[in-house]
């Protein structure tokens, strides 16, 4: 499959894992697998350049921003396999959220910010409220306010992470 020439160019991982609907259909689970549309790597990646777009515009007017960072893979190859894609995966470092740029390694960006959830992630909205507070010439969340919301949401994000797990097992 031929992604986005840019992504593989700034050695972006990427990871192409099937994507399954569960349902349980008279007492019998079944599973279906979805077909790997273009229209989703096309979200895929407005999703991305928004990101970085919007990690720039902070940098660029010293506004603080809840920064999605990553450590590079250690993994130099990159996959080409399901099961290959799947080992991959689990020698990824988790993502961290930080006051301060840093690279985001899975994505190959120097900055970068989640920004296109809102009503989905809570530091969505956090940048949101800068990009707003900052446009109007109000008062943005300063740097400590940024750290302080960020440990609320990594204070919730373990336990939601095991409830999904758990789910997902069961």
């Amino acid at each position: 499959m031929n992604l986005f020439p840019q992504r593989r160019a700034r050695e972006t991982i990427l990871i192409d894992l099937p994507e399954v609907m569960v349902k349980v259909i008279g007492g019998e689970v079944v599973l279906r697998s979805l077909p790997s549309l273009p229209s989703r790597f096309l979200v895929e990646e407005a999703m991305i350049t928004v990101g970085e777009a919007v990690a720039q515009y902070g940098l660029a007017h010293d506004l603080p921003l809840p920064f999605a960072t990553q450590e590079p893979a250690e993994e130099e190859e990159r996959p080409t396999t399901l099961s290959g894609m799947f080992a991959l995966r689990r020698t990824l470092k988790r993502s961290q959220y930080r006051a301060v740029a840093g690279p985001h390694g899975g994505l190959g960006l120097a900055a970068y910010v989640q920004a296109t959830s809102p009503l989905r992630r809570y530091l969505d909205l956090v940048v949101h409220q800068q990009l707003r507070a900052f446009l109007r010439d109000d008062a943005p969340l300063t740097v400590a306010q940024i750290v302080e919301r960020i440990g609320a949401v990594e204070a919730t994000l373990d336990a939601i992470r095991q409830v999904e797990q758990l789910a997902d097992r069961h």
